[in-house]
């Protein structure tokens, strides 16, 4: 596993006695938390069991039915704070064949009560020239990097994409204040919140939108208010999951406020 030397290194100092029952893989999407469990449970010589689409009480109470020795995997990213509490007898009564790894991208979204019964192993940043073998186009990598700073949305990106976003966001930095209410709303109908993959990748369209406004308030003070805004409603969803679309369009009607103001 390229970019993550020391967190292999770490994981791998224990053995089946020392090591931890319940862990939480801790980085943001793309960087690889998947990739790595199961090179855990590989090393390890153990079956990796993905339980993140059923977190239910019968799920749980079939495994201490079987008591099959193995990972459990368990991804935060989009349970519900009833699908997180279904977890925690599993937490607290772990099985002594059987280890739990838990997924998510901070800690603020993941009830305290797991939190506390978990080891925590955070990814590294990764470095651009790490992120250069995940660039399919080495001509156009710098670029991508910019944007895209895991192996997972590198290899998820295509050119029409990256441009077609940079676009967009070009387009709010520089022209939402000019535009009419319900013009710089339809913004909010350019983005994929679901399946519809003809649309600008909602993850993405915040990964671009945040790291161009960062530079355009380097460049011109102007912009400052701008970058704040948009870091301040972005770090939010650290701590919950709203509705995509609902957050893109409150997003949108505070920028263009912001940018009216101006």
């Amino acid at each position: 596993m390229i970019g993550q030397d020391r967190l292999l290194k770490e994981l791998k100092s224990f053995d089946l006695y020392s090591l931890p029952h319940s862990m939480m893989f801790i980085g943001e999407d793309g960087c690889g938390k998947h990739v790595l469990a199961n090179e855990i449970s590989s090393y390890y010589g153990l079956s990796l069991y993905d339980i993140s689409e059923n977190i239910d009480f019968e799920t749980i109470s079939g495994i201490y039915e079987k008591t099959l020795e193995g990972i459990y995997l368990i991804d935060l990213s989009n349970a519900t704070e009833r699908e997180q509490n279904v977890i925690l007898k599993f937490l607290e009564e772990p099985l002594d064949n059987s280890y739990i790894i838990i997924l998510c991208e901070s800690k603020n979204s993941v009830l305290e009560t797991i939190v506390n019964r978990c080891v925590s192993f955070t990814f590294d940043v990764y470095a651009d020239d790490e992120l250069l073998s995940f660039c399919k186009n080495k001509d156009n990598a710098d670029r991508l990097i910019k944007y895209c700073r895991t192996p997972g949305k590198l290899l998820k990106i295509n050119e029409k994409t990256i441009d077609d976003t940079i676009a967009l966001s070009e387009s709010i930095m520089s022209n939402i204040g000019k535009a009419r209410f319900p013009n710089a709303l339809t913004i909010v109908n350019k983005i994929n919140y679901k399946d519809e993959y003809d649309k600008i990748s909602y993850d993405l369209f915040l990964d671009v939108l945040l790291r161009m406004s960062y530079d355009r308030a380097l460049e011109d003070p102007s912009y400052k208010t701008m970058y704040e805004t948009i870091d301040e409603e972005i770090s939010k969803l650290s701590t919950y999951s709203p509705n995509k679309e609902m957050f893109v369009e409150h997003l949108i009607v505070k920028l263009w406020k912001v940018a009216k103001s101006k």
